[in-house]
């Protein structure tokens, strides 16, 4: 579940629950309670930048963030000096045969016709992704449009 999917889902369910506590605050026999002030957290302001994927952290994290900040500030890496905003991913745990070594580098699996992506402790399929400035792509259609296709790996970066 995304952000955007919990936050539809939240307000679905909250509506009954906010006639009930209006209800409740009308009723002259409410006894309000205190909040725990040693017991409340903080979340800072999320920024565009957290959304930056670092890919020496593991898979679960990655994709977890991922979710979380979808659809703003979103995810992305680079490539080619370009952002790349990735729109559908999920984790693989199991194996991917092709030589991917390093955090951040991805190849497509020709055979299956997947993009997979090198994280600390497994792998990412790149279901969905959107270059900067142009139009949401598949896996095939980015993989297609990359210039240089004789790489067989290549690699997102963080600037």
């Amino acid at each position: 579940e995304t952000a955007d999917e919990l936050l539809h889902r939240l307000f679905k369910e909250s509506g009954p629950l906010l006639t009930k506590a209006i209800e409740k605050i009308q009723d002259p026999l409410f006894q309000p309670t205190e909040q725990n002030e040693e017991e409340k957290t903080i979340c800072r302001k999320i920024a565009k930048t957290d959304g930056l994927i670092d890919w020496e952290d593991c898979t679960k994290n990655i994709y977890n963030r991922f979710r979380a900040f979808y659809p703003w500030p979103g995810s992305y890496s680079y490539f080619d000096h370009a952002a790349i905003s990735f729109e559908e991913i999920r984790p693989i745990f199991e194996a991917v045969d092709l030589s991917l070594t390093k955090p951040g580098q991805f190849a497509y699996d020709r055979r299956n016709k997947k993009l997979f992506a090198k994280t600390k402790d497994g792998y990412l399929e790149i279901i969905k992704l959107k270059p900067a400035g142009k139009k949401l792509l598949d896996a095939a259609s980015f993989w297609n449009g990359i210039q240089s296709k004789k790489d067989l790996v290549h690699e997102f970066h963080n600037s």
